[in-house]
């Protein structure tokens, strides 16, 4: 597979620009607020969560890039 990968989850509330399979930048919108998590995994469980979010399955689905970019941005 080739990275950066980006997804989001299905309620348009959380947005992922995968950029490895054990590193991950997170995008939370709460309001009108954004807030962004760098993560790098080390625990198994957290590796599981990251391939759930990489298969584009229910209740995550491919992102466009171009709106995960604008996001970290802002």
């Amino acid at each position: 597979m080739e990275f950066p990968v980006y997804r989001k989850i299905n309620n348009d509330k959380s947005y992922y620009k995968i950029i490895s399979n054990l590193e991950f930048i997170e995008i939370q919108i709460i309001g009108k607020s954004h807030f962004k998590n760098h993560f790098r995994i080390s625990h198994y469980p957290d590796k599981l969560f990251l391939l759930d979010v990489i298969s584009g399955k229910p209740p995550y689905e491919i992102a466009n890039q171009e709106e995960v970019e604008r996001l970290l941005i802002i």
